[in-house]
């Protein structure tokens, strides 16, 4: 039971470090297109 609970609390790590990931590659994309958009 200890070993599923850890292992679960590990998969919620992992999805919220990707979701927050790929939060910061949009943001990155976006900032990307305005630069570009400028020049």
């Amino acid at each position: 039971m200890r070993r599923t609970a850890l292992f679960r609390s590990e998969i919620n790590d992992f999805c919220t470090a990707r979701h927050s990931f790929s939060r910061k590659s949009m943001i990155f994309a976006l900032l990307g297109t305005l630069l570009l958009g400028n020049q």
